[in-house]
């Protein structure tokens, strides 16, 4: 009897490995097939154009950020997408500047939330760069000059004035463009919503933050426009493709965009760099930068992109990751890249991202 209920435990034992291995085996294999064929279950997203040149706030070491002047040299050089941020002015008006309060562009402490556009300051002659140490200064406080092909715009407002995203929008028509919602404020998704329908550009357009919460309330309001990854999906997006969920996790979002982690140790001032510091940036840089990751969301249609890079080594880095564009505060320095680097794609290519010819990935 006692050996009968051994067998008996030993069998159900058994027969329970057993059962754990195959839904373990089971798991492996749909994980594995999905990663590869993601069409199977998700119907892949479609693009017209390929953003590879990305002008970060117009290219802001080659002219003042997020001005008329800026966005006129790099769509005159060839850039396929603008990146830029907007705020809500007091009197309602959507505009195009990166920080809430104007300290850091103009010398002066304007909230942008809590002035009206006409008063809003123009930006000081040396402005400091977020992914330089080196400020952006106009050589001897020209003018510079109007770049041709570009209505002309009289005055200093033309190069160092904030302009509204509604003059964006009417001066570069055909020209992609990726919003950076800067604040959580239904009234600016709603006003960014109404101008990206007035100028009949909903395709044309990227939105979103790294704030979860707003770039849900932008999907909330039109779901029509691209979507950005916020900060909170990205971290979702790696954990679950490092532990083979990916493949099932359904993904609203367009634009896989992403920083690349070791710009911020260029950025880091001597004493601030440690060998744990940079032990968790090369950590931080493993866990992105995956060749396969990137090979999987272009398979389901979704965009990866980086920023900021300003040197050929960083660009160069990245596509060999298989990002599809990188965001740059030089946009001379990524044409000239890429002219010199014909197997990747064009600037502004429109062919299907599918039929992309890449050459062979690998992640230095």
């Amino acid at each position: 009897m006692w050996l009968a209920m051994a067998a008996a435990a030993v069998a159900a034992v058994c027969a329970e490995e057993v059962a754990v291995a195959t839904a373990c085996g089971g798991f492996v294999f749909m994980s594995v097939l999905l990663h590869r064929f993601p069409g199977l279950v998700h119907r892949r997203k479609v693009h017209t154009q390929l953003p590879v040149h990305i002008s970060h706030r117009g290219g802001a070491g080659e002219a003042y950020e997020n001005t008329l002047h800026a966005f006129d040299k790099t769509v005159a050089g060839g850039t396929c997408m603008l990146e830029l941020d907007v705020h809500l002015t007091r009197d309602g008006v959507a505009v195009v500047a990166h920080d809430p309060t104007l300290t850091r562009m103009s010398g002066t402490a304007v909230s942008v939330a809590d002035t009206d556009y006409a008063d809003l300051p123009l930006l000081q002659q040396a402005v400091p760069m977020h992914f330089e140490h080196e400020p952006y200064s106009a050589a001897d406080d020209v003018p510079p000059e109007h770049v041709p092909g570009f209505e002309r715009v009289e005055g200093e407002a033309y190069y160092r004035g904030i302009p509204t995203l509604e003059s964006v929008f009417e001066r570069y028509p055909g020209v992609m463009i990726n919003i950076d919602i800067k604040e959580h404020r239904p009234a600016l998704v709603h006003e960014v919503d109404v101008l990206m329908k007035r100028f009949d550009r909903l395709s044309r357009t990227v939105w979103g933050s790294g704030r979860r919460n707003t770039t849900n309330l932008c999907y909330a309001v039109n779901p029509e426009v691209p979507l950005l990854c916020s900060m909170p999906r990205v971290v979702l997006i790696v954990v679950c493709f490092h532990c083979g969920l990916l493949p099932f996790v359904p993904l609203k979002e367009r634009f896989f965009e992403i920083p690349m982690p070791s710009i911020f140790h260029r950025l880091m001032k001597p004493a601030q760099q440690s060998t744990v510091r940079t032990g968790m940036i090369h950590v931080l840089h493993a866990l992105l930068f995956r060749a396969s990751l990137f090979s999987h969301l272009e398979r389901r249609g979704v965009v990866p992109l980086v920023w900021v890079l300003n040197s050929e080594e960083e660009f160069a880095r990245a596509f060999a990751a298989g990002a599809v564009g990188v965001m740059t505060d030089y946009p001379s320095r990524l044409a000239k890249y890429l002219a010199e680097n014909p197997h990747y794609p064009r600037p502004c290519d429109t062919s299907p991202l599918t039929q992309q010819l890449r050459p062979s990935r690998k992640v230095s």
